[in-house]
């Protein structure tokens, strides 16, 4: 493991073809942290509002149950700092 945040891009691709998924550092993703629902959902949303976000992926000092695309963390938006190690990843919808 790396004691500091790589470059993007520097290791191997994930068998869809996306660099960093886990472990460089945690992403702050769309959903607002709230309990998902009791029955098995693909894809679940969380709540649209609320005053804490999620953050998935793990950084690179977590363990390795931690750097992995279902371990999900809530925080509150004054916990985002350049010190942090919470970035975002730009996504867009693929063409026809």
């Amino acid at each position: 493991g790396a004691d500091k945040t790589q470059p993007v891009g520097g290791k191997k691709p994930n068998a869809w073809g996306l660099h960093d998924m886990h472990g460089n550092v945690r992403e702050w993703v769309h959903d607002h942290f709230g309990p998902y629902s009791s029955t098995p959902e693909t894809d679940p949303l969380g709540p649209s509002t609320g005053d804490q976000f999620v953050v998935r992926g793990g950084a690179f000092w977590e363990s390795a149950e931690d750097c992995r695309s279902a371990s999900r963390l809530n925080v509150r938006g004054e916990q985002f700092s350049p010190s942090s190690a919470i970035g975002f990843r730009v996504a867009r919808t693929a063409g026809p």
